[in-house]
């Protein structure tokens, strides 16, 4: 659907995943990723981040907040 509509308003796009979530959760997030660049989405307001020792926790979350609030306040 996103191919198909396109980016209606402007946005940031921060994703992230961790090669320890269920098995296919990273994969599909960097699909993700290159599906909303194909739609049209600014690239420089896509980040993808997939880490290697990221598991779905709150405790992985936590760890990427700050990286996420910098990135998303453009510093």
């Amino acid at each position: 659907l996103v191919e198909r509509v396109g980016p209606h308003y402007p946005m940031r796009v921060f994703l992230t995943a961790g090669q320890h979530e269920a098995a296919q959760t990273a994969r599909r997030t960097a699909e993700m990723y290159a599906t909303l660049g194909r739609a049209g989405f600014d690239p420089s307001a896509l980040r993808l981040d997939i880490r290697p020792d990221g598991q779905h926790n709150e405790a992985f979350w936590g760890q990427m907040f700050a990286e996420f609030y910098r990135w998303w306040l453009g510093k």
